[in-house]
């Protein structure tokens, strides 16, 4: 077997991370002629078995990505880290940069950040990273300009909705997350707050629930997807019916963000990374703001029409059902232009390539290799786990749901590659600037 350059490690076989990275083992395979993998991150066994060069993880602030790194590293490997959720919100300080990693380890050998901005606020925070720290973008965000996704007719028809004409959809936020006290997000939170802070946002919630109610009450002809946060048990939703309606399709895991975000002719949020997708997809956006919230937003709101009533809601939605345009978004388009830049770095569909560049880079600079095999024992206790999940995942979706079976990265290739070759092809001298920049 030729020398294994570069072990990507998902923690699952789908989704917006497995996706992006798709697009990073692509550009490694394709632009710079390197063997990649792509195994679970709960799984050390491949590091023992396929001894990379280089291990990539999304961070270094989750438990698993942890263990990962640590093992990686105490075997000879270099560690890269390309962000997941790499907007850097400054009112979580130090949380944003180590998570989990309480001894604030350092990990990586190369830190990948989505933007300038992000970089400054860690490097202001911990001026020794700055030497491993690359602006490379946001590429989980080159999938909106690359991949296709499902229109509305295909969702609507999908879950028996095919006749309504217009389509809002909402972009949950995740009240829930601050519902347990014994819950990490809570308690980071009101460190950071105080009760004040907290009770507010749940007044936020109460008015939210408010609005979406009486929306669609006003327009029983407008289908409203209402997408839950992945990270809401429901315990504090603000996505909650007084009663079910025939016009409104809740969704939570059932469909990918992007599906949702396309089928949409409006999209709406409150706090949401998912103003920029539907930005990069062409479509116009609104944000609720019940209260004054700039201590915990980012600005997205910038690029989006701001609402701030239940009134100024249900005009906006008979407007836009009027005239098939949101009143005041074109005049944002330099906003969001900017935040674009700002947050993702280049919305060109090419942050991944760069990506793949600052890796392939790394493997050059490092020089010799040289693998430090575990003990025995240790090899033996990563192989037994290895075979349970083998076992486990035996005519299953995958090993506690992580969709890692047989054959899912291939096809995974057959689906996505084409797409990317198609996009490559027709912006070759795009492709060209970014490999000579």
């Amino acid at each position: 077997m030729r020398q294994v350059d570069v072990l990507i490690l998902s923690y699952k076989a789908y989704g917006r991370d497995f996706e992006a990275f798709m697009l990073l083992k692509y550009h490694l395979e394709r632009s710079f002629g390197l063997v990649v993998y792509l195994k679970p991150v709960r799984d050390l066994y491949w590091i023992d078995r396929l001894r990379p060069r280089v291990v990539v993880v999304t961070d270094t602030k989750n438990p698993s990505n942890i263990v990962a790194a640590r093992y990686a590293k105490q075997r000879g490997v270099l560690v890269a880290t390309i962000e997941g959720e790499g907007i850097f919100n400054p009112a979580f300080g130090d949380e944003m940069i180590w998570g989990w990693n309480k001894d604030k380890e350092r990990l990586e050998d190369l830190r990948l950040q989505w933007s300038e901005y992000a970089r400054d606020q860690i490097v202001a925070r911990c001026p020794e990273l700055a030497p491993i720290i690359k602006v490379t973008g946001g590429g989980r965000f080159d999938r909106y300009l690359i991949y296709r996704f499902k229109s509305k007719s295909e969702l609507l028809a999908q879950y028996g909705k095919a006749r309504y004409e217009w389509v809002v959809g909402y972009a949950g936020w995740g009240f829930s997350r601050l519902s347990d006290p014994s819950k990490r997000s809570y308690q980071v939170f009101l460190s950071r707050f105080g009760r004040e802070r907290l009770d507010q946002l749940l007044r936020d919630r109460e008015a939210i629930i408010h609005w979406l109610n009486g929306l669609v009450q006003d327009y029983p002809d407008v289908l409203f997807i209402l997408k839950q946060h992945p990270g809401d048990d429901g315990s504090l939703s603000e996505i909650i019916m007084e009663r079910d309606y025939e016009n409104v399709l809740k969704l939570k895991n059932e469909e990918k963000i992007e599906d949702v975000i396309n089928a949409c002719d409006l999209w709406v949020d409150y706090i949401s990374t998912t103003s920029l997708e539907a930005w990069l997809l062409g479509k116009p956006t609104c944000s609720l703001i019940p209260s004054d919230t700039s201590f915990l937003r980012m600005g997205y709101e910038r690029g989006s029409v701001c609402i701030r009533s239940k009134d100024e809601l249900s005009r906006t939605v008979a407007s836009f059902m009027q005239t098939g345009q949101l009143e005041g978004f074109q005049a944002l388009v330099g906003e969001r232009r900017q935040l674009i830049k700002a947050f993702i770095g280049w919305g060109d569909g090419f942050n991944s390539l760069r990506a793949a560049k600052a890796i392939a880079w790394l493997i050059v600079q490092s020089g010799e290799y040289r693998w430090r095999s575990a003990d025995f024992g240790t090899r033996l206790f990563n192989l037994v786990r290895h075979l349970r999940r083998v076992f486990w995942t035996w005519g299953k979706q995958g090993y506690k749901g992580d969709g890692f079976v047989s054959g899912v990265v291939r096809r995974a290739e057959s689906r996505y590659y084409f797409q990317i070759d198609r996009f490559v092809s027709t912006h070759n001298s795009r492709r060209d600037h970014v490999l000579g920049g």
